[in-house]
């Protein structure tokens, strides 16, 4: 649905066709006169704004002004963002067709809203309800890996970064059962639970989705850089709302935890402290009427007090083993 312009060139008849993926141009036979027509479309002008409101950072990189010029679209919002008319909103370093460049050149792709892969989970972000410092849009992701690990059913495992010999071995038992019924996790790239539950399911041959709040470029912290390669290899996906060489921060983190929360169908916290950031995704995860699981500890843990914070106030419900894991995600036993 974009705007279509074309130029014409007369050339030689005869011209064997050949096409230019990076600047679409085709040599046509169309004997005595060859036609080359370069398109540009609309899409273009629009991945590239929306490239560049994944830059957007500051106090109010997600107020309402910004929100509010994005409901008219991302070309005048990003158009805003350039020209510093956004209070509150850093001024992006760089222009979207430079910033997609520099991405492909890394191995990097950028899935935006129009294109047919972008996951429907991730629109329940988009409404007015979902406007304010904890939710939000998303408006592009970043990614390295397999965009087919998006299909299917997506279920988060998360928990402390601090994690007891105990929580790493759920995790373990989480990440294979997954594998094992042929659901993707969801996860960060936290050491503990997260590390342990990526890794487990890489092993078993299933695929990972990991949600960074750092770009999806390189790993953070750079000692998970063996969970990149290893999930990469059974075909999983790194996924990043950020241009990569973003810098993490608590809000990017809490912001990316909107994006784990939307994408999955079902969320388990394995271990997590009575603060734990895990447990702002399993309130997320609520909001969005995700089913929210808990596992319950030791009462001498505080490693487990988060967990049973959640099933104290009702918002989990207890997963004990892996049969209530896929009872909680609606999915079964190959």
């Amino acid at each position: 649905s974009g705007v279509l312009s074309w130029m014409c060139t007369a050339t030689e008849p005869n011209v064997t066709e050949e096409g230019k993926e990076s600047g679409r141009t085709h040599k046509l036979h169309t004997p005595p006169l060859t036609m080359e027509i370069k398109m540009t479309t609309g899409s273009d002008k629009m991945r590239e704004a929306r490239a560049v409101l994944t830059s957007a950072t500051g106090p109010y990189a997600r107020g309402k002004d910004l929100l509010s010029l994005y409901r008219q679209g991302p070309e005048a919002a990003a158009a805003a963002l350039l020209t510093g008319e956004i209070y509150g909103v850093s001024v992006p370093e760089a222009s979207g067709a430079e910033m997609l460049e520099s991405a492909a050149a890394l191995g990097l792709g950028f899935l935006t809203p129009e294109d047919p892969q972008w996951p429907e989970a991730l629109k329940d972000l988009d409404g007015d309800a979902a406007e304010g410092s904890a939710m939000g849009p998303v408006f592009g992701l970043w990614y390295r890996g397999d965009l087919a690990a998006l299909e299917g059913t997506r279920v988060a495992v998360l928990g402390a970064r601090d994690s007891s010999g105990y929580g790493n071995a759920v995790a373990t038992d989480f990440g294979a059962a997954l594998a094992q019924r042929k659901a993707t996790l969801v996860t960060g790239n936290a050491f503990g639970v997260e590390r342990a539950a990526a890794l487990s399911a890489a092993a078993a041959g299933g695929r990972v989705i990991l949600v960074q709040a750092s770009g999806a470029g390189k790993s953070f912290p750079a000692g998970n850089e063996d969970v990149f390669s290893r999930l990469l290899a059974g075909g999983g996906i790194i996924i990043s709302d950020k241009p990569d060489g973003t810098v993490a921060t608590r809000t990017l983190f809490l912001a990316r935890n909107r994006i784990t929360a939307a994408l999955s169908d079902a969320v388990v916290i394995a271990e997590a402290r009575w603060r734990s950031s895990a447990l702002s995704t399993a309130t997320l995860a609520g909001h969005l009427k995700k089913p929210v699981g808990a596992v319950p500890g030791s009462m001498y843990s505080a490693l487990s007090a988060g967990c049973h914070r959640l099933l104290k106030e009702g918002s989990a419900v207890c997963v004990a083993d892996t049969q209530d894991l896929a009872e909680l995600a609606g999915i079964r036993a190959n």
